[in-house]
């Protein structure tokens, strides 16, 4: 996946830089009828990547991480809850009987909670091993501080 970024900062060989978080319509308000422009809050993502390109601060670069690990990431941060929610609902419905729907949607909400729980430990864990490496394919705009 590549995305774009400006350099904030250079420590050592690795580059500070930073990622505008967009949404999924891309944030072209001007060709968007959604009329959400006025609910959008754009912020930025700090990453810390290796500086191959020999960027300075204030550089526009393309980084690029791994799709497949973004990817299963993103798997287990929404599609677990929910999925856990269906299981320990059928699965409470199997032993206790569908009549006791009430109880059987607390059970859900248990599973999706369970779920909740694994996301944020994934992400944790993720963090302290920073598996989702980043690399940096090359300079888009230099700047030209004069």
């Amino acid at each position: 996946m590549l995305q774009e970024a400006k350099v904030g900062q250079i420590v050592d060989n690795m580059a500070i830089v930073y990622v505008e978080r967009k949404s999924a319509c891309g944030h072209d308000c001007s060709q968007c009828g959604g009329g959400c422009n006025l609910l959008t809050v754009t912020s930025d993502t700090k990453i810390s990547v290796k500086n191959d390109a020999h960027a300075k601060v204030g550089d526009e670069v393309l980084i690029e991480s791994a799709s497949s690990h973004f990817l299963v990431s993103a798997m287990i941060v929404y599609l677990l809850p929910f999925i856990l929610f269906f299981v320990a609902y059928f699965l409470g419905g199997s032993y206790l009987g569908y009549e006791r729907e009430a109880v059987l949607i607390s059970i859900g909400f248990g599973g999706f909670s369970l779920g909740i729980l694994v996301a944020i430990l994934w992400d944790r864990r993720e963090k302290k091993r920073q598996n989702l490496k980043y690399k940096m394919v090359g300079i888009t705009k230099e700047c030209l501080d004069i």
